[in-house]
């Protein structure tokens, strides 16, 4: 069992609160924690031995002499939650097998169509600005930027997006468990847990 700096008693199974660094800002989560581990490090004054290459490993121990420990916490819930949003990926449904590069199963690419006539419109149809090259006379080229004739405002046109074959399925994977090495950072949470948004 872990304590937290008001003197809750946690372990596994628990719900806990604590804050994740994010860029310039703090995100506060909540998770379950998974289980407590007792931090180890590589022990160079003890070799594996027995023809094997290597060291034994030692625990972390802080100024006091006690052994260090990390939590391994699943998040479920956050301040910000798109930081812990489902990642998706995609699975041959014949196999089973995760599909590596899906544009290799598309039946059909995405494409965008003209609202008032249902015209298929060019890929580029998005881009206000486009480049071409063009020599400085000294033997450099630059990419120089000039409005794009086929652009559409997203106004006029429909976006199709990309159909995959039948046998590609889309699943979303949850997030991953953290493991929290600043265990001070971690409390106890007693209430319900608050829902998604």
């Amino acid at each position: 069992m872990m304590k937290d700096f008001l003197g809750n008693e946690y372990g596994p199974g628990d719900l806990v609160i604590y804050a994740a660094a994010s860029g310039r800002s703090i995100t506060m989560v909540i998770g379950r924690v998974v289980k407590i581990n007792e931090r180890t490090e590589i022990d160079y004054d003890s070799p594996i031995g027995g023809g094997k290459r290597g060291y034994n490993k030692k625990p972390v121990e802080d100024r006091e002499g006690n052994k260090m420990v990390s939590v391994t916490v699943q998040p479920l819930n956050s301040s910000r939650w798109r930081q812990h949003d489902p990642r998706t990926y995609y699975v041959d449904k014949r196999t089973g097998a995760r599909i590596k590069d899906r544009y290799k199963h598309v039946k059909e690419h995405s494409y965008s169509t003209l609202n008032s006539t249902g015209e298929r419109l060019p890929d580029s149809c998005a881009l206000w600005t486009l480049y071409k090259e063009e020599s400085t006379g000294y033997g450099y080229q630059v990419q120089q930027p000039y409005k794009n004739p086929d652009y559409v405002s997203s106004e006029l046109r429909t976006y199709h997006p990309t159909v995959f074959e039948d046998y590609v399925e889309e699943r979303d994977e949850g997030p991953k468990p953290v493991t929290i090495t600043v265990t001070e950072n971690i409390v106890k949470w007693s209430g319900e847990l608050p829902d998604v948004p």
